[in-house]
């Protein structure tokens, strides 16, 4: 039944999540349900582009830190964060799970001003190589790229009046 698999914890490549109740859903889909750790890549975020010069930051549900050993910037996403799963007409996978969540915490430090707006083509790139990572076919790969280029990065990205 629907109801049984309430507390079912789903893993997709690394990640560990629960699917939100119809009935509690408000605007998200997904929880992660085990902090998420990932590496930005260094050639696509550039040190004058993320964090607008900053070497961390910290709220409830995510982290970004400068690691001066390694120099590079670590995204460390929190349990309990929620997000949408991929946007249009898609379907959930375990080959888009991880970019999304992904996506989806890079695009709102966008629109907290986090981190700078110029940085938007390398999200989307990075998405890109995230779902090739985790064996995504080629067609859809373009099809979630050109969609995300297009109009939902236009919509998404935009910083918000009240900083949220």
């Amino acid at each position: 039944m629907w109801w049984s698999d309430k507390n079912k914890i789903y893993k997709a490549n690394g990640i560990e999540y629960k699917k939100i109740a119809w009935k509690w859903r408000r605007k998200y889909k997904y929880k992660l349900a085990k902090d998420y750790t990932i590496t930005l890549p260094k050639d696509l975020f550039d040190d004058i582009w993320v964090l607008k010069g900053r070497k961390f930051f910290y709220c409830r549900y995510f982290s970004v830190y400068y690691d001066i050993i390694s120099n590079v910037y670590i995204l460390t996403i929190k349990k309990d964060y929620e997000w949408d799963g991929c946007s249009g007409p898609t379907i959930d996978t375990k080959t888009n799970m991880r970019a999304s969540l992904c996506h989806d915490c890079l695009y709102q430090l966008c629109r907290m001003s986090i981190i700078i707006q110029k940085c938007v083509t390398a999200i989307n790139e990075w998405f890109y190589r995230i779902l090739k990572q985790d064996g995504m076919c080629r067609f859809r790969r373009w099809y979630y790229l050109k969609s995300v280029n297009t109009w939902i990065a236009k919509r998404n990205a935009k910083p918000n009046k009240t900083g949220s």
